[in-house]
């Protein structure tokens, strides 16, 4: 980590770092046949599109065609662990996609309330040829707002108990990578 983005995710609590590896190979991975379910809320399998309308896939640690993305997160989780000291010891891996009819996922945590379980997000965006028309911005709710575009290689870190964020209205399909990183 350079040391602006260990300043940021200590005082914004969260960075972003341009062409993530492993992230044209999964861009191209993501529009194969893969089993997608559409997302829960709140710890539920209870579905609500209003809050959020995303579709999921977990990656296996062992899955061979996302094996460059799923060695890049480890090797930030070491990087993170070596520059910015956060003890974290393992993460989850799932992949996203909106489907492009306005669908969105409502400003939230990434951790439950007094749960500390989930120490850090990184999103890596899987979307070749992203315009500002497809919308699907990442709004970061910081003083100000920051909105950021899901471009193909962009990676956004943020401290997950601090930083509420969204999806807002996508109008082309959209693809993303979230780790999720825990403590030990």
């Amino acid at each position: 980590m350079t040391e602006l983005e260990v300043g940021a995710l200590g005082t914004v609590g969260w960075f972003v770092r341009e062409r993530f590896a492993g992230s044209g190979a999964a861009a191209l991975a993501v529009r194969g046949p893969m089993a997608w379910r559409a997302a829960g809320v709140a710890r539920e399998p209870r579905r609500d599109g209003a809050v959020r309308g995303d579709e999921h896939v977990w990656v296996e640690p062992d899955d061979l065609v996302f094996c460059g993305l799923l060695d890049a997160f480890e090797a930030l989780r070491v990087e993170v662990n070596t520059d910015a000291w956060l003890g974290l010891a393992r993460f989850d891996l799932q992949l996203a996609r909106f489907p492009a009819r306005g669908s969105r996922y409502l400003r939230h945590l990434d951790t439950s309330s007094g749960s500390a379980a989930r120490r850090l997000t990184a999103i890596c965006y899987l979307n070749p040829s992203w315009v500002v028309e497809d919308g699907g911005c990442l709004r970061l709710w910081g003083t100000p707002p920051t909105d950021l575009s899901p471009e193909l290689g962009r990676l956004v870190v943020f401290r997950s108990g601090l930083v509420e964020h969204e999806v807002l209205p996508v109008h082309t399909l959209r693809y993303a990578a979230t780790a999720w990183f825990y403590g030990g």
